[in-house]
């Protein structure tokens, strides 16, 4: 008895195996990234986005980032029904994880954003959600000299503005 759920056992593995690699290519991760055609990758530019997904002074109270809703413990979710957003209330949605969201043709639960740059702004200046003002936080991370030396080093041009808040 104890062989032939061995031997079962055994089987299974091997034909989900055979099966799942058959399939593989399907699941392996592009090894570009899209938006390389409109801002190049750099360690600089990910150090900086960094610092803006964890910084609480993107949200009108000051009191909640990024992560508030995309949280990396719960893998860039949260562990409850839905988030709770700048009016200290539950949203109606759930945050999608943002793993892998790079390779995401529509953004949002309803689609309604195409690219990344298009969604960032909607969850910071969202009344319910982080209740931000793009023109203060513009202005509150200039007035940081860290953040304005990042912002000067990746975009010479121009620095911190709406666009690349």
């Amino acid at each position: 008895m104890r062989r032939s759920v061995l031997c079962i056992t055994l089987f299974s593995v091997m034909s989900f195996q055979g099966a799942a690699a058959g399939n593989l290519a399907d699941f392996k991760r592009p090894l570009a990234i899209p938006f390389d055609k409109v801002m190049p990758y750099s360690l600089q530019l990910a150090t900086l986005g960094k610092m803006l997904f964890f910084d609480p002074r993107l949200s009108g109270a000051k009191n909640m980032n990024c992560a508030s809703c995309h949280n990396p413990s719960f893998g860039f979710e949260v562990p409850v029904k839905t988030p709770v957003g700048a009016a200290n209330t539950h949203l109606t949605r759930q945050s999608p994880t943002i793993l892998n969201v790079a390779w995401a043709t529509s953004l949002f639960w309803d689609g309604r954003a195409p690219t990344l740059e298009a969604q960032a702004a909607g969850p910071i200046t969202a009344a319910a959600e982080m209740n931000g003002k793009l023109d203060q936080i513009v202005a509150d991370l200039r007035a940081i000299p860290d953040y304005n030396n990042w912002f000067k080093q990746i975009f010479p041009d121009k620095g911190a503005t709406r666009r690349r808040c």
